[in-house]
């Protein structure tokens, strides 16, 4: 597979971004704008095209944007991201090529707990593990999680990501597994995993390991069956393997497990040294020898949200706003739903 064909001198590059003096693999980038993210999704969006027009036709592609769950600057990325492949899937619509979904680092069977703790709605149980049969977008999880801004970090921030979701209809999947809400560990009475014991935590090396293998197995059957071969999977750092942590190992990662199954695979890694999140901290050799054109982009902008500061967020999102090149890849138009139209969806599910 051809390399992306990024011209190598800085005038080709998008204002505020640099090449990499030392780099990882052959697209590591330095951002030089500040609190303007947008050139990180501008490059992204160039090389992540050339790697689409150059992918085994017969091969599915999972572009994985990992990101550290509190920072804003991640999931604005995203956002951006997602944004221009779904403005570009309205405008060249013939275009299969492109056809893309998005899988989201949240447990398969949220709505059933959430519809239950949240709104004091108990669903049919038929559907707790099989919430495709209701909810087959996650529209309506979607709508919830935004009228009642649910999440402990950056929660204004991931609103918007849901937000812009919502309003450009794009496909969008839950595939982590399901989870014991008290305790963190993984649900075993799922039908759907096996677990070889109980009381898993999520965040162990073998929890770790049956989440990466669920969270890929689960999409690319998804994406098979919808005759798609364009994923874009977000998810936490430690799902890409972390080099220093011995429960986080490449070798169990997300994106080993989704090679294995047979995927193209590349991933887009935002640095941040103040949280020992720099690259070179945490991917590891095999990584880049099995992704070599891997998207690297240090210099992003620490500033982080959490749902007991809302003001600082608040605060930090109105800066990245102000300063983003291409503010409207980042700012949904259309209005949040409230609490009582999502109250209404759930009731329209008896």
């Amino acid at each position: 597979m051809a390399s992306p064909k990024i011209p190598d001198n800085i005038s080709a590059l998008p204002a505020g971004i640099i090449r990499h003096p030392e780099p990882l693999s052959n697209n590591h980038y330095i951002l030089t704008s500040g609190d303007d993210i947008a050139p990180a999704a501008e490059i992204s969006w160039r090389i992540l095209q050339d790697r689409i027009a150059n992918k085994d036709p017969n091969k599915q592609l999972v572009i994985a944007a990992f990101n550290s769950h509190p920072a804003i600057s991640y999931t604005l990325n995203i956002t951006n991201l997602l944004t221009r492949f779904a403005l570009h899937q309205d405008e060249q619509p013939d275009d299969k090529s492109r056809r893309f979904i998005y899988a989201h680092e949240l447990p398969y069977n949220e709505l059933h707990d959430y519809a239950r703790y949240a709104y004091r709605k108990k669903l049919p149980n038929e559907y707790k593990y099989k919430p495709n049969k209701i909810d087959p977008d996650n529209h309506i999880l979607m709508k919830a999680i935004i009228a009642n801004n649910i999440f402990e970090n950056a929660p204004q921030t991931k609103n918007i990501l849901f937000r812009t979701c919502l309003q450009h209809g794009i496909n969008t999947h839950f595939n982590d597994v399901a989870k014991t809400h008290c305790c963190g560990y993984l649900d075993p009475n799922d039908p759907n995993i096996d677990l070889p014991r109980k009381h898993i935590s999520c965040t162990e090396k073998d929890g770790m390991s049956i989440r990466n293998e669920f969270m890929a197995e689960r999409i690319l059957q998804t994406a098979k069956k919808d005759e798609i071969d364009i994923i874009i999977q977000g998810a936490g750092i430690s799902h890409g393997g972390i080099k220093i942590d011995k429960d986080c190992p490449y070798e169990e990662s997300y994106l080993k497990k989704c090679r294995d199954r047979g995927a193209e695979v590349t991933s887009i890694f935002l640095s941040i040294a103040l949280d020992n999140y720099a690259a070179e901290n945490v991917i590891s050799e095999q990584a880049l020898i099995d992704d070599p054109d891997m998207i690297i982009i240090d210099g992003v902008a620490g500033y982080k949200g959490f749902i007991d500061d809302s003001y600082m967020e608040n605060q930090n999102l109105n800066l990245f706003t102000r300063n983003h090149s291409n503010p409207q890849f980042i700012t949904p138009t259309d209005p949040a739903p409230t609490k009582g139209e999502v109250k209404e969806l759930l009731n329209d599910i008896y």
